[in-house]
């Protein structure tokens, strides 16, 4: 599953870990987020057919911007803080501001 070499690198695809999971020692909500920007939008067939098969479901926009795109996960680590929560992926353009900023 997941984005092969070849898909990511036709895309542009880039990773960042974001929101407050993302700063040591901030407080939040313990639902680690992720920012994939790609080179085109909306996203192609194999950008979401990779999360897809990594196990993501298509969650709907964000409540910011028609364009950020938000894919869920649960999170399986029992013992963890993390056990249950959903870790998302927000799907955007390179070069388009973040639906938070």
């Amino acid at each position: 599953g997941g984005l092969s070499a070849e898909v990511r690198s036709q895309y542009e695809v880039t990773w960042e870990h974001v929101g407050s999971t993302s700063i040591r020692g901030m407080p939040g909500t313990l639902h680690p987020d992720s920012l994939l920007m790609i080179n085109s939008f909306p996203p192609p067939r194999q950008i979401i057919q990779g999360l897809l098969d990594d196990g993501f479901v298509f969650f709907g926009s964000g409540p910011n911007h028609k364009d950020d795109l938000w894919f869920l996960k649960r999170i399986k680590k029992p013992g963890s803080v993390l056990d249950g929560k959903a870790y998302k992926i927000h799907v955007n353009k390179h070069g388009h501001p973040p639906a938070w900023c």
